[in-house]
């Protein structure tokens, strides 16, 4: 009977040696887990507003942005309450959820820099077209100014004056 009580305590002993680093084990992966949501959320807030700095239209990306803010929230609560599993579960979904607003911005931002570029340089290519057609059209004014004023003086007939 001894014996069969040592054997039982000791296999409640490694039974929870066990669960104590299992848990250990999901503390780290959540702790990891929320770490990189909120790394990705980070880096997607910064690519949204240069995007946005860049005129293009990111009011779509900020909801998402707070939607995957709220869960990093719920996560962190949850890690804290010590349910790991919901904790786990809310950090993919932030992570996911940052990501793909990454990426969306990230696109936003190459097309509303590939706008801007072609903006510049139809821009630059309408000013110089229109300041030589200005200059042309001053010239052919001076030129025809200049003729009716030599018309104009051909014309006139010589006076003389007495001094």
């Amino acid at each position: 009977m001894r014996k069969l009580c040592a054997s039982l305590l000791f296999c409640a002993l490694l039974l929870a040696a066990f669960a104590v680093s299992c848990k250990a084990t999901n503390t780290n992966a959540v702790s990891s887990k929320i770490n990189e949501a909120e790394n990705a959320l980070t880096d997607a807030f910064t690519t949204v507003w240069k995007t946005e700095k860049m005129g293009a239209n990111v009011s779509s990306l900020v909801d998402d942005l707070s939607r995957a803010r709220k869960l990093l929230d719920e996560a962190e609560i949850a890690y804290t309450n010590g349910d790991l599993d919901n904790a786990l579960n809310k950090a993919h979904q932030s992570l996911t959820t940052a990501n793909n607003v990454l990426d969306h911005a990230t696109s936003l931002n190459d097309s509303a820099s590939a706008e801007a570029q072609r903006s510049f340089w139809l821009t630059l290519t309408f000013s110089s077209v229109g300041a030589v057609l200005f200059i042309i059209a001053l010239i052919l004014v001076w030129v025809w100014a200049n003729r009716l004023y030599a018309k104009k003086m051909l014309k006139m007939k010589p006076e003389v004056t007495k001094r």
